[in-house]
């Protein structure tokens, strides 16, 4: 059996008025817009090192801009990360740990984390799909995520580890995506 091909297209008032018809035509307006929606609706969770990063005291930072809380079962789908002004040296590195219970140390969704070198310039940055494995942006100097975990469950917390800086980088950051299980 075959999907009904996602579209997005609204039900007309003609379609649902008393005495007409009910067809094919409808029910693949809806079969449709409703395939649109599995496929397509997603959230963002982004994590920002806004202005200077390279002036922390030590690293790793841990749990910069914050946290974020699932209150929902989700996988991964999708990872981005960039780097607006780049240093004289070193990578922007950054890490996203998965906290299982409240008052966990927690553990790296990455097996591979994902990084820009200074030497990709300005306005850097890569992406990766997982369920489809495709490659959105991976240009020299950087290095994709790999995922140790597609999954996340309702109640885990996600917090953003910076673990390396590019000296006198600037503007930098994460944004997972990920859709409802």
């Amino acid at each position: 059996m075959a999907d009904v091909t996602p579209f997005r297209q609204n039900i007309q008032n003609e379609d649902i008025q008393f005495r007409s018809s009910v067809s094919e035509a409808v029910g693949g307006k809806l079969g449709g817009s409703i395939n649109f929606i599995n496929d397509y609706q997603h959230f963002d969770k982004p994590f920002f090192l806004n202005g200077s990063y390279s002036n922390n005291p030590g690293l790793p930072q841990l749990g910069v801009d914050g946290a974020f809380v699932f209150d929902k079962d989700v996988y991964i789908f999708a990872i981005d990360m960039y780097n607006l002004v780049a240093g004289s040296s070193g990578i922007l590195e950054l890490d996203l740990i998965r906290h299982t219970s409240s008052g966990t140390v927690g553990t790296s969704i990455f097996t591979t984390r994902p990084s820009i070198d200074f030497s990709s310039g300005n306005n850097a940055y890569l992406g990766k799909r997982f369920f489809d494995n495709v490659v959105l942006s991976n240009p020299a100097g950087t290095i994709l995520p790999v995922l140790a975990v597609t999954q996340l469950n309702a109640g885990d917390m996600l917090t953003c580890n910076l673990t390396a800086v590019q000296a006198g980088g600037q503007s930098g950051g994460i944004k997972i995506s990920f859709r409802i299980r």
